[in-house]
């Protein structure tokens, strides 16, 4: 988005401006080939989960896109912001997975569960796997109870009495390359985990990537200002100040929901005075990731990706105040011994 403002006392300077600002304004459009999915049937589910996203997020979005606001004229300064985003494929994962085991005893409990984990260890292992990257995390131990009815004569008593352990454990597991995560589910198969809590991921030489970013995105911002020049206005004279905006979204949090059916015509239902049964089958909820949209954003590095990325987004504001800054005077005045005032400069 580009924000504008230029001296009124200056002839024609505004009419041209103007005409600029009209003509960047109509080239900013963009078209873009859409494939519409299942998810349609969802009744807008992935524009209320993008609403919700980005009232959450710390840029203001509606700067960074022309046709989300009119462009604003004034007198005293011009700001050029351009949005940037990064999309990067994620080095480093850990998944997690939960295990529970119930025994009558606490060691029974402990010796069936370990012998689980130690199935899941060794499969791990079989694909390549490093033992260092495999870590069981504890996270309770307790007894479990039942209900034991109590009659008496003119009463009934209920009472707690021990019917077991439960020992549960997560396993957190760092791998490379997203592909292995299918080789990791079928081991924990094998040894009856079926609960994958979560997938994390990362990536390294963060600050790098950041400042790849912010480079590109500050060659824009100076190719945007140099075209300003031809109003006569020089642009790397004026007092400027620049300010930033960072986001990094994770994959996980790009993930969405929604359930495609169509509801089957109940015209056999006008047939009968009584309305009949009817019993619904449950629907399938299903998942997908869904990456930011595009289309608020001015450059986009890496745009084609087939996998869940990192996204980072940055967001460069350069301010040129068209007014000249007031000095503050340098005159200091003296008092004499004979009582003469007299001016001087301090420089």
């Amino acid at each position: 988005m580009l924000k504008f403002s230029l001296y009124d006392n200056e002839h024609g300077m505004k009419k041209l401006l103007l005409s600029i600002l009209l003509a960047l304004h109509f080239c900013v459009f963009q078209l873009h080939a859409q494939v519409s999915g299942n998810n349609d049937y969802n009744a807008g589910s992935r524009a209320r989960a993008n609403n919700q996203y980005n009232s959450q997020q710390v840029l203001t979005y509606a700067a960074a896109n022309p046709l989300d606001r009119p462009i604003v004229l004034n007198d005293k300064e011009i700001v050029v912001t351009v949005n940037g985003l990064f999309n990067v494929i994620p080095e480093d994962f850990v998944a997690t997975f939960h295990i529970v085991q119930t025994a009558e005893t606490a060691e029974t409990a402990d010796q069936l569960l370990n012998e689980r984990i130690k199935k899941f260890r060794q499969k791990f292992l079989e694909t390549g796997g490093d033992a260092t990257n495999f870590h069981v995390d504890m996270i309770s131990f307790v007894p479990k109870y039942e209900v034991e009815t109590e009659n008496k004569l003119f009463s009934k008593t209920y009472n707690e009495i021990p019917a077991g352990f439960e020992l549960q454990k997560n396993i957190s597991i760092r791998y490379r390359h997203s592909a292995v995560l299918d080789e990791l589910i079928t081991a924990a198969a094998s040894a009856e985990i079926y609960d994958l809590v979560k997938v994390d991921c990362s990536v390294q030489q963060t600050r790098s990537l950041i400042d790849s970013l912010r480079r590109q995105c500050l060659r824009e911002i100076r190719i945007r200002s140099q075209s300003f020049e031809i109003t006569g206005l020089k642009m790397d004279t004026l007092k400027k100040t620049i300010s930033e905006n960072l986001i990094t979204v994770y994959p996980q949090t790009r993930y969405f929901t929604y359930q495609a059916y169509s509801r089957p015509s109940q015209h056999f239902a006008r047939k009968k005075t009584a309305a009949p049964a009817y019993n619904e089958m449950a629907k399938t909820t299903s998942s997908y990731y869904s990456q930011l949209d595009y289309d608020r954003y001015d450059l986009i590095i890496n745009p084609l990706v087939l996998e869940p990325v990192i996204q980072i987004s940055c967001s460069v504001a350069v301010k040129y105040f068209l007014h000249a800054e007031t000095k503050p005077a340098n005159d200091c005045f003296l008092l004499t011994p004979a009582g003469e005032l007299k001016k001087f400069n301090l420089k």
